[in-house]
Parts: structure tokens; sequence; C-alpha cells
């Protein structure tokens, strides 16, 4: 909090850059091999211990080595192709339309060199979405600017305190979608305004 306080004008630019990191990122990650098997592995293996103790109840057998829990893995874990297609289509599509990316040279002897993907036209497309819900007149007027602050402020405390990874905007990426479908509406809308005077 400290920190924070001291550096209150950095935040959102510190916030901009963790979110721009990941953005063209899946939250869901791929359900492939490396995902599936290698992971686990490594998560189970890393504590063999704690598994062979807690084996039976985990999974149904006595796990007491490494090679019970490699059979184990091996046995139980499948790719899901299918998803993982699906998956590599999608972000295809939503990130192919983005802000410009950026050439990040190496600092020899400090960091290596990256490039820094512009974050997709969606993210942007969306949030007029949630301005334009906020600010239009109307019954829900209240409703809107009450949740759209909620759902600003706590993509701001999830990006400013969680570590840089995709899977923190999970909950949010549903919202992306539906506020682009609701400033559709609303130009829709103003233009059947417009042409009815």
């Amino acid at each position: 909090m400290e920190t924070c306080r001291r550096n209150l004008f950095a935040l959102p630019e510190h916030v901009y850059r963790k979110f721009r990191a990941v953005a063209v990122a899946s939250p869901a990650g791929r359900l492939d091999g490396s995902r599936l098997f290698d992971v686990q592995r490594r998560g189970i293996l890393g504590n063999v211990p704690l598994f062979t103790r807690l084996g039976h109840g985990l999974t149904g057998r006595m796990i007491t080595t490494e090679e019970d829990i490699n059979t184990f893995v091996d046995g139980r874990y499948r790719e899901i192709l299918w998803f993982s297609s699906l998956n590599t289509g999608w972000l295809n599509t939503v990130n192919r339309w983005h802000f410009p990316d950026a050439k990040i040279p190496a600092v020899p002897g400090k960091s290596a060199g990256f490039d820094y993907f512009g974050v997709p036209l969606y993210f942007a497309v969306a949030a007029c979405g949630l301005l334009a819900v906020m600010l239009l007149r109307g019954k829900l007027r209240m409703f809107h600017l009450a949740w759209g602050l909620t759902l600003l402020g706590f993509f701001f405390v999830i990006m400013l305190t969680a570590n840089v990874r995709a899977r923190f905007r999970f909950v949010f990426d549903p919202f992306w979608f539906i506020y682009i479908a609701l400033l559709a509406e609303t130009i829709l809308l103003g233009v059947k305004a417009v042409i009815r005077r």
C-alpha cells in the first residue's frame, strides 16, 4: 500500500503494461501434451512425499514411487486437441486487429530484446461500449454506472496486484463481448432515432 501511495500517478501505466504483456495470450491455455503432461508431472513430482501420502485419497490407488506417479499421469491425462485447435483459431481471429507492436531492444548485459505486442482492438471497443452504456440516459443508467465502475475498479486491482498471467483476466472475458454488443446496440438505436427525425 505504501509503494502504491508513493507512486500513485504511475499506477495506471503499470496496470496497462502488465495487461499489455498478456493481452494476446489465452486465459485458458492449451490442453495439449506440454500443458497436461509436463506441467502436471512437474507439479506432482515437485513434492513426491506429499503426493505419496495423499495419493490414495486423490487417485483411489496406492502411489508410493515416482514410477507410480508417471504411470498415473500417462494413464489418466489425454490431450484435448479439438479445444486447442478451437482456442488457437479464436485467438487468431480476435487478435488479428490490434494496436501497433513495439520492439524492445536488448540491453547488453542486462536484458534480452523482445516483441511487445499491441493490445487487440476489441478491448478498446469493449471499453467504448462500457462508457456508452454508463452515459446513456434511461432507467438502467445508474445500474450501468455502478456496475461499470465496479468492473473497472476490480480489473485495476487484479492487474495491479496479480502476477503477469493471462488467466487473471478470465473472469472479464465475457464482458468484453457483452459491451461490444451493447455498443453496437447503442449505435443502432442512435441511427434509428436520427432516421425517425
